[in-house]
């Protein structure tokens, strides 16, 4: 459980460490990242959008009510959506101040790579741009909604739950396509594995926190690293 919690507190305090010491922390209210081709904003605005045509133009509005068109679009037919997409609008829902959808989107971008991940064999040259693009999602995206997601810790287990649901009620299609190659003999059988990994994953965070002491601890953790001063609202 070490290795547990450390993971934890790193993924909720990666953009904090340079507020330590400080006698004022600057509030983060927007994901602003670079990721050439697909994605880049500044100052909270998009300056561009590269991710899925159908939506690109409405998240580049900058406004709620585009941001829900482009949402009800992914909803609407979501087989094929790939996880960068889903990212993208965390970074979008985080920026407009919708920073619940934020959580909901990213983890349902990040498990819906990882299941993708560990059906099809991604070291296959034709992923290079893939698996570096979803990394750089990852990273840079996570390290600004995972720590505003851990301000409060009951509505994160109730927000990843249903974002694993996502996952499984929606699987993504391209894992299925005869064009990418895997290991696995039996692909639904693979990716069925992978989504109770990740429920069983999920559920040791939850009894990880249902201990006292380790929800005091990690807390004191992200006061220590004026965690909360950064990101919650």
């Amino acid at each position: 459980m070490k290795k547990f919690r450390s993971l934890l507190l790193c993924a909720a305090a990666a953009a904090t460490l340079s507020a330590q010491g400080e006698d004022k922390v600057e509030k983060i209210t927007s994901i602003d990242i670079y990721i050439s081709p697909f994605y880049s904003a500044k100052d909270g605005k998009p300056e561009y959008v590269h991710v899925y045509e159908p939506i690109d133009d409405l998240l580049m509005k900058n406004d709620v009510a585009s941001l829900k068109k482009a949402i009800k679009i992914i909803e609407d037919a979501p087989d094929m959506v790939a996880p960068t997409t889903l990212m993208t609008v965390a970074a979008r829902a985080y920026d407009l101040g919708l920073k619940d959808d934020a959580v909901f989107w990213f983890y349902a971008g990040k498990n819906r790579f990882l299941t993708f991940a560990r059906v099809i064999d991604i070291k296959d040259e034709m992923f290079r741009e893939t698996e570096s693009a979803n990394a750089a999602f990852l990273q840079l995206v996570g390290n600004v909604v995972n720590p505003y997601a851990f301000c409060d810790i009951d509505k994160q287990q109730i927000i990843v739950e249903k974002a694993v649901d996502w996952v499984k009620d929606h699987p993504y299609k391209a894992i299925f396509s005869d064009k990418f190659p895997s290991m696995a003999s039996d692909r639904k059988a693979t990716l069925k594995e992978v989504i109770e990994k990740l429920k069983a994953d999920q559920q040791k965070q939850k009894q990880y926190f249902a201990d006292p002491k380790n929800r005091a601890d990690y807390i004191a953790e992200r006061k220590k690293y004026r965690t909360d001063e950064r990101f919650c609202d």
